[in-house]
């Protein structure tokens, strides 16, 4: 999971985006290295993103202002009890086979 966070130069408008407004920012990323022969390598790729600007700055208590809608895509859905009680009976019938198979395949990345 990746964030950028881009911070407005004044003067540009963008001192006034509201969370409602739909963005479209476009960035190109270079990149520039060596490859394992000592050669030089370059590459370049470009992002784009559109959609509601997220508003990550903190308030003067040093809270969020308001709640993040980024928060519901970062943070896993608690589960239902019902939903929870099958999760853990499949957790026990994994770690009960990597007991039998300590090196089963299926088990070791379930």
């Amino acid at each position: 999971l990746h964030g950028w966070r881009f911070v407005p130069e004044p003067g540009q408008g963008l001192e006034r985006v509201t969370p409602t407004d739909e963005l479209h920012i476009e960035a190109t990323i270079e990149e520039l290295g060596s490859l394992p022969d000592g050669a030089p390598a370059r590459g370049s790729n470009r992002v784009a993103f559109t959609g509601r600007a997220v508003c990550c700055d903190a308030g003067a208590d040093g809270a969020p202002e308001a709640p993040s809608p980024a928060l519901d895509a970062i943070l896993a859905v608690k589960p239902s009890e019902e939903r929870l009680g099958v999760l853990e009976g499949e957790l026990a019938r994994v770690e009960e086979l990597l007991e039998i198979e300590p090196d089963c395949r299926w088990a070791l990345l379930a």
